[in-house]
């Protein structure tokens, strides 16, 4: 009986099927289609519409700015005993104290919106530059009280009222100033791309 030798022909159908570097399958990440991600400010803004983006800025910030009234004065209101209700009696702080932290809390939500807005129409720097005013503002305070628990929380609240007002101050100069049409003629950022 015959018996077959291993050879350089006994595997040549396999290698002929095998793939070759140039044939093979790559998986390529392949990016997002027809999909914006950017904020809402952002995306609007591309599209060189001021009176929209104008609009769409107003009710951001009054929604943000009605929310932190509201938590200002609830914190003012129930703050302390809903505080210990919680956390228990040690946890003890006054109205003013829970007020001002309210306060602040919502200024400074009004400082992120007011941020984004500046961020949307190219406004970086513009926007270091505003918080470094309310940290300023918050040095300066914390400097020109003695109370420990009155300093931390005066503080906040100047530092946040300080970006915020530096903020708006900035955004209104850049609305005003910029060039609409280039805005929406500038490509929006490249998108995250995701495996197949």
């Amino acid at each position: 009986s015959s018996r077959s030798t291993g050879g350089p022909t006994a595997y040549a159908p396999a290698a002929a099927t095998a793939p070759s570097p140039a044939t093979a399958p790559t998986s390529r990440p392949r990016p997002l289609e027809n999909s914006d991600r950017r904020p809402v400010l952002a995306r609007v803004a591309s599209t060189g519409r001021r009176s929209e983006f104008s609009k769409g800025l107003g009710r951001l910030v009054g929604a943000v700015a009605g929310l932190g009234a509201v938590a200002a004065a609830g914190a003012y209101a129930v703050g302390p005993p809903v505080l210990r209700l919680l956390f228990g009696a040690r946890y003890d702080l006054a109205r003013r104290d829970l007020g001002l932290l309210a306060v602040a809390s919502g200024l400074y939500m009004v400082a992120l919106a007011l941020a984004q807005a500046l961020i949307a129409l190219g406004g970086h720097v513009r926007v270091v530059a505003a918080w470094a005013v309310g940290v300023i503002g918050f040095l300066a305070t914390t400097a020109a009280l003695a109370p420990l628990l009155l300093r931390v929380e005066a503080g906040f609240v100047a530092g946040a009222a300080a970006a915020v007002a530096a903020m708006g101050l900035l955004l209104v100069r850049r609305i005003r100033a910029a060039d609409w049409s280039a805005v929406a003629a500038e490509p929006p950022p490249p998108m995250a791309s995701v495996e197949p």
